[in-house]
């Protein structure tokens, strides 16, 4: 029968319940994280609309040009016409936009991610991509706001 020291059993011990201690600090430090993505993206949702499509809590009407939408990088509107791959938007200043959606352009309405084929004219959308050098929008996503 093999003889154990207890100076070996206690060092098995104590490295176990370090590593048990480091096993747990680290589980935490990831709800931790977790709870805080989350809770981020849960405000981030509730001002969904306002980060969109509503006027900012400062006045825009104070900048000149930008209507209740500032689109540098986007557009929200109405859909005036579906060329294929483009599409003409009228923005909330009234002003029309040229939007060249691509393959890799994510198009979602509610919970399901859709295809170009299924915007339709009248549809409210919001349009986040980046301008080329003629002034159009080369969409990166399309979330459509209402249905048919």
């Amino acid at each position: 029968m093999p003889k154990f020291s207890s100076a070996r059993v206690l060092m098995g011990l104590l490295i176990g319940i370090i590593a048990l201690i480091i096993l747990l600090a680290v589980f935490n430090l990831g709800v931790l994280v977790g709870s805080r993505r989350t809770d981020s993206f849960y405000r981030w949702d509730e001002n969904y609309a306002r980060n969109f499509t509503m006027p900012p809590p400062f006045s825009s009407s104070s900048l000149p040009g930008t209507g209740r939408f500032l689109t540098a990088d986007g557009v929200a509107g109405t859909v005036l016409k579906v060329n294929g791959a483009s599409l003409v938007i009228e923005d909330t200043a009234g002003i029309e936009r040229t939007v060249i959606v691509s393959t890799t352009t994510a198009i979602r309405q509610g919970d399901s991610t859709v295809s170009v084929s299924d915007v339709e004219d009248n549809d409210q959308l919001v349009v986040i991509g980046s301008p080329d050098q003629s002034g159009q929008i080369d969409a990166t996503f399309i979330r459509i706001l209402s249905g048919r």
